[in-house]
């Protein structure tokens, strides 16, 4: 999943050192602007999608297989159907469904822009977080 950035490490170690509350469900994003200091990106360094069919997608707790220092989330798909998401920079995991303010825990900028212009254009991400 590319990186953790510096608020989803300060998310963790409040989660387990401070007793902060666990955030019920996560959420996969796009980003359609090219970052470059990730590990201080926040959610409103992001530009997402702007078609009407994009969303962030929840990830369920229950959905995610840890082994070892690897959480891996099944595979996700982001297809153009109607609208074109135009190009996408990266994928990013947070705390919130919409909106800037919640936590960015995660940015993966891809070795290449993915264009998904055209009906039919397809993404599949698998998520995966290092735990280490």
């Amino acid at each position: 999943m590319g990186e953790w950035t510096k608020q989803g490490s300060q998310d963790l170690g409040g989660i387990y050192f401070n007793n902060v509350i666990q955030h019920a469900e996560l959420y996969l994003g796009l980003f359609t602007n090219d970052l470059t200091d990730l590990n201080n990106a926040t959610l409103s360094s992001l530009t997402e999608p702007t078609a009407s069919v994009y969303a962030r997608i929840p990830l369920s707790p229950a959905n995610w297989v840890v082994v070892d220092e690897l959480a891996v989330y099944p595979t996700i798909s982001y297809e153009v159907a109607s609208e074109a998401l135009g190009t996408i920079y990266g994928c990013f995991i947070c705390t919130v469904l919409t909106g800037v303010s919640g936590k960015l825990l995660a940015v993966n900028k891809f070795a290449s822009p993915v264009d998904l212009d055209f009906y039919g254009d397809r993404l599949d991400i698998t998520p995966r977080i290092s735990i280490t």
